[in-house]
């Protein structure tokens, strides 16, 4: 496997490899891969192919797992976090989605709109949610925007008739668009997907809505590092927005926000852009560790004064002290921890 990494296509947001393979027999012999920054930095930028032997470091795909292309030591620091760790889907945790409208510019309305709902109409205030998109979350804390939903979801059986004000507001986008019967008109899709939901109700059915109201550690589903923020004020996430819910969250939240768990993402999650993907499927293989009360307690403490303090730089000494647990919970050697950190620098 020879991995070109992204830019090789100017036009296209995708990492480029070419891969070798060959029908036979299965052996215990370990596969060669090797990265172009390698070469580059040995030749001075002369990039030659093929590559010298020298150059390829050791892959071996291990059967029922993703494919993880990694050096030696990457392999080492993530085999010591599984050894001294439990997978965080096997903690007391859940983690959903926010919600799909459909058309957010329907369902997604400003503070100046709401207010006017709410002027026509006191009852509008009941279904009128603020809500936060990917873009507004920071780490440790939210950046709200003054949005709001028209919370319309499903599961709570909502008739809009009892609210005038935002049926009037919705229907002045027509029932056509908003109905959801995967509507076509000359090719071109004209209503929200088919789904068995009413034209004023939100896509997902949100059954989970109850939820939205717990403290919660809340994530955009993309960004080029861990971007965790607490959220304790019941605000609604579009799906933009991952959240996670259950008990010791603060001591999760610590670990979370560290470098070892940036980095470890970096590893086995796949790329969009220049950023990775946060999705559940690869948050739930995060080896959590499994520490002492004391520790726990002082990872607990340092966070609360990490989301205490507003400005982000003055988390730096903190954060610092959250990586140093880690690090040593999971025995990583200084060679290790250089190689962590040094890779985030190059993220």
């Amino acid at each position: 496997i020879i991995d070109l990494g992204g830019g090789v296509f100017h036009n296209a947001t995708v990492d480029t490899a070419i891969c070798i393979i060959r029908n036979g027999i299965e052996c215990q012999s370990t596969d060669k891969f090797f990265q172009t920054n390698q070469v580059v930095e040995i030749t001075n930028g002369q990039f030659s192919f093929p590559p010298n032997q020298n150059d390829f470091s050791n892959f071996k795909p291990q059967v029922g797992s993703p494919w993880l292309i990694l050096s030696s030591v990457d392999s080492s620091i993530i085999n010591k976090m599984k050894e001294s760790g439990t997978s965080l889907k096997d903690w007391d945790i859940s983690i959903y989605n926010g919600i799909k409208t459909g058309f957010n510019e329907a369902f997604i309305i400003s503070q100046s709109v709401r207010d006017r709902l709410v002027d026509e109409d006191p009852k509008s205030a009941e279904i009128l949610k603020p809500v936060l998109r990917g873009r507004d979350i920071e780490r440790y804390h939210a950046k709200w925007m003054n949005l709001w939903l028209i919370a319309t979801m499903p599961s709570q059986k909502i008739n809009i008739d009892d609210y005038s004000a935002i049926k009037k507001y919705l229907l002045h986008y027509g029932k056509e668009r908003l109905c959801q019967k995967n509507l076509r008109k000359n090719g071109k899709l004209i209503s929200r997907k088919k789904s068995p939901h009413r034209w004023y109700e939100l896509q997902d059915t949100c059954a989970y809505h109850n939820k939205f109201f717990e403290n919660k550690i809340i994530w955009p589903e993309t960004s080029v590092k861990g971007i965790f923020a607490f959220d304790k004020n019941g605000m609604i996430l579009d799906k933009t927005v991952f959240m996670l819910t259950g008990s010791k969250l603060h001591f999760l939240f610590g670990v979370l926000n560290s470098n070892l768990l940036n980095w470890y993402i970096s590893k086995i999650a796949p790329t969009i852009g220049r950023g990775y993907t946060w999705g559940k499927v690869y948050l739930e293989t995060i080896p959590i560790p499994i520490v002492s009360e004391i520790t726990t307690t002082k990872v607990n403490l340092l966070v609360e004064e990490a989301l205490s303090i507003i400005p982000y730089e003055g988390k730096w000494e903190i954060e610092t002290q959250l990586n140093n647990i880690l690090f040593e919970f999971h025995g990583l050697s200084k060679i290790e921890i250089d190689i962590v950190n040094s890779d985030l620098v190059n993220l």
